[in-house]
């Protein structure tokens, strides 16, 4: 059994998609029985990067309203760029989208094997998450219940890697 599994969402800027998949992923993490509520967890960390990140960046203000209404926060993230020790450490990365995977595979052979997009390791190939960057709150909304949709998929099956 592994004693911990760390998971990193990728998407390109790190101030929107990825952002909002380590958030819902840790609450809904909690809901779906990975941890008692208000405990955390030691055994799953997750965090999130991007491909072509400008490091330190904030979130988008419409990724921190979307997330505080459904009541997971990430209220100090600030943006990184995919690096090797964050590659190093993930024992499974996801990404939004199939490009964001080449390139990391491309920077990083060594990621072979533990990177899908978030789609792929649902089951859903070639489903990549739309970018709402520049987008209104309402595209937020709408990218957030897409990786909720797809965190569903993704949780069991995580789940059962620790097992």
């Amino acid at each position: 059994m592994r004693e911990q599994l760390r998971i990193l969402f990728v998407c390109s800027g790190n101030t929107c998609r990825s952002v909002m998949a380590q958030g819902l992923f840790q609450k809904m993490w909690r809901e779906m029985g990975g941890a008692e509520e208000n405990q955390r967890n030691p055994r799953v960390e997750a965090a999130s990067a991007g491909t072509d990140a400008v490091e330190e960046m904030p979130a988008s203000k419409n990724a921190l309203t979307v997330l505080a209404e459904e009541g997971a926060k990430l209220p100090y993230h600030r943006a990184q760029t995919i690096k090797k020790d964050l590659i190093q450490e993930a024992a499974v990365i996801l990404t939004m989208t199939g490009e964001q995977r080449r390139l990391i595979l491309l920077r990083y052979p060594e990621a072979a094997g533990k990177t899908w997009t978030l789609g792929e390791y649902c089951g859903n190939d070639g489903d990549d998450v739309p970018d709402p960057y520049g987008a209104g709150l309402e595209k937020y909304r709408e990218t957030a219940q897409t990786i909720k949709m797809k965190l569903r998929q993704a949780i069991p099956k995580l789940k059962d890697s620790l097992a």
